[in-house]
């Protein structure tokens, strides 16, 4: 069906994402590509439907993607980079088919956002940066009794990334309340939230093992500690 480009990045990062492309993409092909401007034009072509720029670090130099897009390469464009900005942050031009995915991301997040832009679905740019967090929490659902284990993998302003590790039911869009225990405060902290993504998809259980996303309904990482690491949910009031 196509190319895919995939410029830069690590050696260890690209080959789990060749990996994971194969498996879930396998109609396109995966193109590796030097960082250098001119390596990257010798490469496009009218069978490359995304470019993936995978960034080392922090966002870095990001003028010649604009260049890029003025030399006619309309397809969409999907930033990996450990950065607080936003798209708007950094002026890039045709801004609506250029996506910005923080890191650390999983491979689901990755692969599920592939899919969406190849296929021209709109995207909601992700406002927050992400921390891996990998703590084990309690999960009640509102007007149930008893908790759910689970283990928090990854945290940022707008909510969590987590797995079930405990036998029950959780459905998208269900209200929770999360239990965390604070070991360096000694004491459990209670953060509100909805399911707003799931694994097992749309109205099916969550079960062990699966993975699902949760939205704050008031954020434990708020005002002055917005861009804070997690260690500051005791924080929250």
């Amino acid at each position: 069906m196509g190319e895919i480009l995939l410029v830069g990045g690590s050696l260890k990062e690209n080959a789990e994402i060749k990996t994971a492309f194969s498996k879930k993409l396998p109609d396109y092909r995966l193109l590796q590509v030097a960082p250098e401007k001119n390596s990257i034009l010798d490469r496009l072509s009218g069978d490359t439907k995304l470019a993936i720029f995978n960034y080392r670090k922090s966002l870095e130099e990001t003028r010649h993607l604009n260049g890029i897009r003025r030399l006619g390469f309309h397809e969409p464009m999907l930033l990996l980079a450990k950065s607080e900005k936003t798209v708007e942050d950094i002026g890039i031009t045709a801004q609506k088919d250029t996506v910005l995915l923080h890191k650390p991301y999983s491979e689901s997040d990755l692969v599920q956002l592939s899919m969406k832009v190849l296929s021209k679905d709109a995207v909601t740019q992700r406002r927050h940066a992400r921390f891996d967090f990998h703590k084990p929490v309690g999960v009640e659902v509102f007007g149930q009794s008893g908790k759910i284990g689970a283990q928090m993998l990854r945290v940022s302003q707008g909510g969590a990334f987590m797995q079930m590790i405990g036998r029950g039911k959780l459905q998208l869009g269900e209200y929770i309340r999360v239990h965390v225990y604070l070991d360096d405060v000694d004491r459990y902290h209670m953060v509100a939230a909805q399911i707003v993504n799931t694994e097992a998809g749309l109205g099916r259980i969550v079960g062990v093992g699966e993975t699902f996303g949760i939205a704050w309904l008031n954020s434990p990482l708020k005002g002055k500690h917005s861009n804070a690491k997690p260690s500051l949910l005791k924080k929250a009031g």
